[in-house]
């Protein structure tokens, strides 16, 4: 699993709706992208775009979990 995962679920906590984790994934894909692309020297595009896809990876696979699993990993049937 890669590294953005564990970034974003850590962020996310206990209490947030939907709304709220869409705003805490378009702050933190924001701060991301100025990072990659004001980088010195700058990044060769292949390495932004495959950080790009791994990040929106990380944002599909946490809202899947929280679909599937509740926010901690445990079922919430």
């Amino acid at each position: 699993m890669n590294r953005y995962f564990w970034l974003l679920m850590r962020f996310i906590g206990d209490e947030h709706t939907p709304e709220e984790r869409r705003e805490i994934y378009d702050r933190a894909r924001a701060a991301f992208l100025e990072q990659l692309f004001s980088a010195d020297p700058p990044l060769p595009e292949s390495e932004v775009s495959y950080e790009r896809l791994a990040f929106e990876e990380a944002v599909r696979t946490v809202e899947a979990s929280i679909a599937r699993w509740g926010r901690h990993g445990r079922s919430e049937a």
